[in-house]
């Protein structure tokens, strides 16, 4: 290549035309991924290569990630596998040619040292030649746009330069609110990262440099984190709890029912810190996909978590009536259970209330007491609970309890402790939340419910039978509406209209069974899901059942007029995977059949 070669005036036009396709297709999209996938593919068309990328660089300019591709057909795609290479070992030389403009490789072989990681990650994608410009961004170097086997065009590189400033201003443009909020979180941690844990692939989010000293882009994710924590604590019991915690072989089955686990440990520069897994998916056999692997500085909170620790051993050792008593008047309940001997030891008011804690033998034991507090089907709480306090020291659960007094929720919080005559306690706090748990289920119910007709509305009643159909559950799908309901509307007023719609609601909820799934579309127009239907014979009982509330609605404004509905519905039986949108077309076909007539009328779609 020739990069001072000068070009001809059709060159020239061929160029602009393309930066005007470049320009145009910056702006087609809402999609800004998607917008750069298909600027790189104009590039790529117009130098004829076999592949056209960015990369982007980490802040602190020592990673740097292919973050778009598009490829020729018949090259097989590379971004998966250049995530997280070291900057200067893999293109150091490439950095000093950016201050003074672009990078050309004619020939790989001839141009670049075999012994060199440049060499080895071109040679592994098959690239002989290529041409790469560098993105700034308020003249900050952010990484670099560039084409590989370019064929055609390739004595300029005057439009990857033109682009350049367009793709690094699409990429800032890039971060949503979802992206900023990620950023907020992870700026409370140390480092964020993202496991793909079938794909053995990693991803920052955030990372300091004494962690990241550990991290090789080229090691899989467990040796990666392997190789941290024997770096970050010292050897010994700390070491060997935080190599077990972070065990990627048995975390699938450790998070088979949970959606969290943490562990504290001491760092070799003396604090105290914490990690954390965090559900991102299941596969389908309900094991963890992806995970977020989070640590966190916790120096504060464990300085007075042990000073607690501290006078609660007091209070257990000698028997102290005034530590007892503080622990008694605390608003929260605390508990302090001895897990050998399974004896309650301390136990305060607040915990007594929230327990309904009665002194008998039986309720000595803190296991059978939350087991008799418990609702039924909650005792895998128990199962879950003793066996996270042994096997990680610490257990948080939120429980649902049952009292003389009706159902309340408590948030816990357990720690295991050995305290000085060598006992292992185990130290519970609880916080009632049942008024912000009723809350929650009241905005859930609240997000489920039609505002007018108090019926499922039509996001969660269709999510309800979509499940239904996934199952095959057999059943009758009926879709219906009011029969010149516009005209009820215009003659009597929106007032009568919205009387009409709750009485049409309140017979769908006294013609079918809870486990029926009834609910308001919208407008006037309601659909019902009927489990266990399989005829037509035991349909038109149902349907007319409903037919007989209906013609006994009277509303006092609309006098003697009678209200009508036309129904259309569709039988789903267990042979057949049945979708929500194919019944609503069958039924709302077989449905406007039924308006020919005059009255309440009903029929069977029949294929």
């Amino acid at each position: 290549m020739n990069p001072t070669a000068s070009l001809t005036n059709v060159q020239l036009n061929k160029i602009d035309d393309t930066l005007v396709k470049c320009i145009n297709t910056l702006r087609g999209e809402d999609n800004t991924d998607q917008e750069i996938n298909d600027l790189l593919e104009v590039i790529a068309q117009f130098h004829d290569a076999d592949r056209a990328y960015i990369f982007e660089f980490d802040e602190d300019m020592i990673r740097m990630d292919n973050t778009y591709e598009w490829c020729k057909e018949g090259v097989s795609a590379a971004i998966h596998n250049l995530k997280r290479l070291d900057i200067k070992e893999c293109i150091g030389r490439w950095l000093v040619l950016f201050e003074e403009g672009d990078v050309y490789i004619n020939s790989l072989n001839k141009e670049v040292s075999s012994d060199t990681e440049e060499y080895r990650l071109l040679k592994e994608q098959n690239v002989d030649s290529l041409m790469v410009t560098p993105l700034y961004l308020n003249k900050n170097l952010i990484g670099f746009l560039g084409v590989d086997n370019p064929r055609e065009n390739t004595e300029t590189l005057l439009l990857l330069r033109s682009v350049a400033a367009l793709v690094a201003n699409d990429i800032q443009k890039r971060q949503t609110l979802e992206q900023k909020v990620i950023g907020a979180i992870s700026r409370v941690y140390l480092s964020v990262h993202l496991f793909s844990i079938s794909q053995d692939v990693l991803y920052e989010y955030r990372c300091t440099r004494q962690i990241r000293q550990y991290i090789s882009a080229y090691a899989d994710i467990r040796s990666q984190l392997k190789n941290v924590f024997l770096n970050m604590t010292e050897p010994g019991p700390h070491r060997d709890g935080v190599l077990a915690f972070v065990d990627l072989d048995t975390l699938p089955e450790r998070m088979r029912n949970t959606d969290y686990l943490c562990h504290e440990f001491y760092s070799v520069n003396q604090r105290w810190c914490r990690a954390n897994f965090f559900l991102v998916d299941r596969d389908a056999e309900g094991l963890p996909e992806h995970v977020i692997f989070a640590v966190q500085l916790i120096d504060e909170e464990k300085r007075r978590e042990l000073e607690y620790q501290k006078a609660l051993q007091n209070a257990l050792e000698n028997q102290n009536e005034i530590y007892a008593e503080m622990l008694k008047m605390q608003g929260g309940g605390v508990i302090a259970y001895d897990v050998d001997e399974r004896k309650i030891l301390i136990i305060n008011d607040a915990a007594r209330e929230m327990l309904d804690f009665r002194e008998s033998e039986e309720d000595s034991d803190f296991t059978v007491l939350m087991k008799r507090v418990l609702l039924e089907g909650e005792g895998r709480n128990i199962k879950s609970f003793l066996r996270s306090l042994l096997r990680d020291g610490m257990h948080y659960c939120e429980y649902a309890v049952k009292k003389e007094k009706g159902l309340s929720y408590l948030l816990s919080h357990s720690k295991l402790v050995t305290v000085g005559n060598g006992k292992r306690v185990c130290i519970t706090s609880l916080m009632d939340v049942t008024e912000n748990k009723l809350l929650q289920n009241q905005l859930l119910v609240q997000s489920r419910t039609d505002a007018l007709t108090q019926i499922n509305n039509r996001g969660y009643g269709e999510e309800r039978i979509e499940g239904l159909l996934e199952e095959k559950v057999p059943g009758m799908f009926c879709l219906f509406d009011i029969d010149q309901f516009k005209s009820i509307n215009d003659t009597f007023g929106h007032v009568v209209g919205d009387k009409t719609l709750i009485s049409m609601a309140k017979c769908l909820k006294e013609s079918f069974e809870p486990d029926d799934v009834v609910l308001r579309l919208g407008g006037d127009e309601f659909a019902i899901f009927v489990r266990g239907v399989e005829t037509e014979e035991q349909g038109s009982a149902k349907i007319k059942r409903l037919f007989e509330k209906i013609e006994k609605i009277q509303i006092e404004e609309m006098g003697n007029h009678r209200i009508c509905v036309s129904l259309g519905a569709v039988l789903c039986n267990r042979s057949k995977q049945h979708k929500f949108d194919e019944l609503y077309q069958l039924a709302d076909a077989t449905m406007y059949i039924c308006k020919r007539q005059i009255g309440n009328h009903f029929a069977f779609y029949r294929s």
